[in-house]
């Protein structure tokens, strides 16, 4: 019989392209599908705490661009120092601003995004450390009822 041939040799070569290990399996995008599509003009942030205030325009800048992130939300970050990137959600439907519940610095993957998002899912992707501590690693998130949820994480395989 051959099928036993097969299987070995497939998995060797896909170990062989791993070193051995496992590759994370990275959730899909569209597994958080949204059908929502606001198209409307993006509503001006209502700045209600003392941090909306502090950053009016990075929020307001961010309000000028179109819908970014799950359905009806603009996604914007700026960096907060080497590395470092914070932000915030805004509802474009009402203005209402939420933000990153952390920072993200330090990630080591130069070939991903550190922060990674689409317009018509409600992922997010986040790579590297939050609020500079803990590991290093890959955070899976889902937005829902103007929070975020942590789904999954995977720590950053060490070289």
């Amino acid at each position: 019989m051959r099928p036993l041939p097969v299987l070995l040799t497939a998995t060797m070569l896909a170990l062989s392209s791993t070193n051995g290990r496992a590759e994370p399996v990275t959730p899909p995008f569209f597994r958080f599908h949204t059908s929502e599509r606001y198209s409307g003009q993006v509503a001006k942030p209502i700045l209600r705490t003392k941090m909306d205030r502090e950053y009016r325009t990075r929020l307001n800048l961010g309000a000028q661009q179109p819908v970014n992130f799950a359905g009806h939300y603009v996604l914007t970050v700026w960096g907060c120092g080497a590395g470092c990137l914070m932000g915030a959600i805004l509802d474009a439907r009402n203005g209402t601003v939420n933000w990153l519940p952390f920072t993200v610095c330090c990630g080591r993957d130069y070939d991903a995004e550190p922060i990674e998002f689409r317009p018509d899912s409600t992922l997010l992707v986040i790579r590297g450390m939050r609020n500079e501590q803990g590991a290093n690693g890959t955070y899976y998130y889902r937005y829902e009822q103007d929070s975020l949820k942590l789904i999954d994480s995977q720590p950053q395989a060490k070289n």
